[in-house]
């Protein structure tokens, strides 16, 4: 599960620094490719797939820090989402913040 997490969080960010190749244009563009097709956030998707692999793997005590990691990056995933649909009028309707298909 940590694994799973690890790559869709590392693809994600991979997609996010080829946006930043061009450095001629200081506007901001849409992510796509990968999970960014059904997500805003999907770099804090793969975080909390990461954090929940951890927290299965120890005691109770591993659950506060992956609740918190959980409830800090829904809230951050909610307000990029906002921002991304406030700044592109051409947004993808169907993308969701965090969750593909759900949230």
């Amino acid at each position: 599960i940590c694994l799973l997490g690890q790559l869709v969080q590392s693809h994600s960010h991979y997609i996010l620094s080829t946006l930043a190749k061009n450095k001629n244009t200081r506007r901001y563009v849409i992510p796509r490719g990968g999970l960014f097709q059904f997500v805003s956030c999907p770099h804090y998707f793969g975080e909390i797939v990461l954090y929940v692999g951890l927290a299965l793997t120890g005691t109770l005590s591993g659950w506060y820090p992956c609740l918190w990691v959980v409830v800090n990056l829904i809230l951050a995933a909610r307000m990029t989402h906002a921002w991304y649909k406030e700044h592109f009028k051409t947004y993808p309707a169907t993308r969701k913040a965090l969750i593909p298909f759900m949230y």
